[in-house]
């Protein structure tokens, strides 16, 4: 597992960077959960994704954060070990959107990996089926990437579509995932 050595932010907020193969992931903590998270990204560039009505944290649940933060990294760390682990899904987890971007945050937490929808697909799944650019936006919008994997949302006709850390780290994720599901589940 990663050393685990948080930074404390003003407003109770925890920082923390976990090392993996695609680059520093950053990982920022309030309100007992996981609010912000990606590659490369320090708190600065964290704190601007968060939804305002987050954005005041309180002293108060400094350990229940600093348990969410940790377990976040260890999530990421086990991620990296074994694509297919459910330690994401564990994790305590907060950010605050619409309506129909809450719902497509929830259907983005239920592809599995290995799996992949289209925009139009997560659209249908949201609630409607001709939003697929809302669709888009709620991915553009995640701010928890990895735990909410907007990665596996590709254009329809299976073209790789957008993803704020490039083209590469996306196409990495998939493959990786890929390649631990064919592993234990094999065509014959």
């Amino acid at each position: 597992m990663p050393r685990f050595s948080p930074v404390h932010l003003p407003d109770g907020f925890l920082f923390t960077e976990v090392a993996t193969p695609d680059g520093p992931f950053a990982l920022l903590a309030a309100h007992g959960a996981l609010v912000s998270c990606g590659w490369s990204e320090g708190p600065t560039q964290l704190l601007p994704r968060i939804h305002a009505s987050l954005l005041t944290a309180c002293e108060e649940e400094v350990s229940a954060t600093a348990e969410a933060l940790r377990q976040a990294a260890e999530a990421v760390a086990s991620y990296y070990a074994d694509p297919l682990t459910p330690a994401l899904r564990e994790v305590p987890l907060k950010q605050a959107g619409g309506d129909f971007t809450g719902r497509a945050w929830q259907r983005l937490a239920d592809i599995a990996p290995g799996d992949t929808l289209s925009y139009a697909q997560l659209a249908a799944l949201a609630g409607n089926p001709r939003a697929y650019r809302a669709a888009a936006n709620a991915c553009a919008r995640n701010a928890l990437p990895l735990f909410i994997p907007c990665h596996r949302v590709t254009a329809t006709g299976g073209a790789l579509g957008g993803f704020r850390y490039g083209s590469a780290i996306k196409t990495a994720l998939l493959e990786r995932e890929d390649v631990a599901y064919t592993a234990l589940h094999p065509v014959s």
